[in-house]
């Protein structure tokens, strides 16, 4: 019975992860970081990353498993620490 939840959680995330692919850009190819200023750089990764956040947000805020969404808020906390610790470093990196 538990390995059914799981599978049914799985698969409803999956659904979820193609709805919001779905109805949301992101894209990763084609940038060419070699040309771009630091500026440019930092603006590209930091939007990466508030795309994550909101993918991880909006699985987060759709799944009624207890243990997915811990997990799911678990990783969007942790990515959006990451995030605030990639502006801090450049910031940082920038001042030099």
């Amino acid at each position: 019975m538990k390995l059914s939840k799981n599978d049914a959680q799985a698969a409803a995330i999956n659904t979820w992860c193609i709805d919001y692919f779905d109805k949301h850009t992101f894209a990763l190819e084609g940038i060419d970081y070699v040309n771009m200023t630091f500026s440019e750089i930092m603006h590209s990764i930091v939007t990466i990353h508030n795309n994550i956040i909101d993918l991880y947000r909006y699985l987060a805020l759709r799944t009624e498993a207890l243990e997915a969404k811990e997990l799911l808020n678990n990783v969007l906390f942790l990515e959006q620490q990451e995030a605030m610790r990639i502006v801090r470093d450049a910031e940082e990196l920038e001042d030099l």
